[in-house]
């Protein structure tokens, strides 16, 4: 982490954000992914979070730990430096927030795995995919280990996942991990 100007945190890929503090911290750019340890169930994902979402200590990610996928810059707002343009900012922040969860928590209730794992896969693309005259690119390097945290799932179950997706024509795996969907992936199952 470097601090670049007052309140502004800059993260390369891979770095572990620090939670200790009671502040909620936006996503001016980048990618953070959430998660946390079940004593009895292992690593689970609290979510993806993009530019425009917020997380923290002070928004109740109490116990989970944040990684920048991506080079990411956030903004720490705390009760002492809020104005009214960064209320404004937190407002719009939540419901983004909200929103993704509720989208989250639409495809943890998916049944079987693999529909679960095609909707997810459709809402990554939804949220980060760029098209391509090949298709979509989610142009994030995701390993199965963290798709399988985002579903609940493992990470041997993915990659077998992934195999079949591949063998259909529905999805390509590039270098780094990255994924391109051919088309909605979510019409497979």
């Amino acid at each position: 982490m470097s601090i670049d100007a007052l309140h502004y945190y800059n993260y390369s890929e891979g770095s572990l954000i620090n939670l200790s503090e009671p502040v909620t911290l936006y996503i001016e750019s980048g990618l953070v992914m959430l998660s946390t340890d079940n004593p009895s169930e292992g690593e689970y994902s609290v979510g993806i979070l993009g530019p425009g979402m917020v997380f923290g200590l002070a928004i109740a990610d109490v116990g989970c730990q944040a990684v920048a996928l991506v080079p990411t810059r956030l903004r720490a707002l705390t009760s002492n430096t809020q104005t009214a343009a960064d209320i404004d900012l937190l407002n719009h922040a939540l419901t983004a927030r909200l929103r993704h969860t509720h989208a989250l928590l639409a495809v943890a209730n998916q049944r079987p795995v693999m529909r679960r794992f095609c909707s997810l896969l459709d809402l990554l693309g939804q949220y980060l995919g760029r098209r391509t005259p090949q298709g979509l690119l989610i142009d994030v390097r995701l390993t199965h280990q963290q798709l399988a945290t985002l579903i609940g799932s493992t990470r041997v179950t993915i990659t077998r996942m992934l195999g079949e997706l591949k063998e259909r024509g529905k999805v390509s795996q590039l270098e780094n991990q990255r994924l391109l969907l051919v088309e909605q992936v979510k019409q497979v199952v």
